[in-house]
């Protein structure tokens, strides 16, 4: 005897649960992919300006704000995080975080290293300083909000998190720079 009844749910397939789950998963990784590949290209872009402003100081003999093996460590965090091709795997986003976070501490060390008792400044290099710090602060910022707060992949959520976190203590260092080249403009 059939049993015609249209309300009758049919039997849930185990295997089509795991693969609607896996296709979640999937999803969710490759939203993820695709966000961090942007702020990989974004935060590259937006510290061009910062970063030639640093250079600028030491190339005209302006009183750099570190030293050059800080200032080459800097330009190297920011190439490996930008220079990143491979699969996104748990591993390599923690290469990328621990790049950003060797960027913040290097932020965070910058102070006025005076040449013999020196000090020379120039506006157009305050100015682009300035400019370059505010706008790659902003990106950091606006980069972790991206990220997704819940994932499918709890490995891959904690990863997102984590990258959050970092991206707004970079900020925030970053800020500092802004904050301390808006001051430096008003006693030139």
């Amino acid at each position: 005897m059939e049993d015609n009844n249209p309300f009758k749910k049919p039997p849930v397939n185990i295997r089509d649960k795991d693969s609607s789950q896996t296709n979640e998963e999937s999803e969710d990784t490759k939203r993820f992919e695709s966000n961090l590949r942007q702020i990989i290209e974004d935060f590259s872009t937006q510290s061009k300006i910062m970063i030639d402003a640093l250079y600028e100081r030491q190339q005209n003999r302006l009183t750099p704000l570190q030293n050059n093996e800080q200032f080459q460590g800097m330009v190297s965090h920011i190439k490996n995080i930008k220079n990143f091709e491979e699969k996104f795997n748990i591993e390599s986003i923690e290469k990328i975080n621990e790049n950003i976070n060797k960027l913040s501490r290097l932020f965070n060390d910058m102070k006025f290293q005076p040449v013999g008792n020196r000090m020379a400044e120039d506006s157009q290099n305050v100015e682009k300083l300035i400019s370059g710090a505010k706008i790659f602060s902003a990106s950091c910022q606006e980069s972790g909000r991206k990220l997704p707060i819940e994932m499918e992949n709890k490995k891959m959520e904690e990863k997102s998190k984590e990258l959050r976190l970092s991206l707004d203590r970079l900020s925030r260092e970053v800020q500092n720079l802004w904050m301390f080249a808006v001051k430096l403009r008003e006693n030139m």
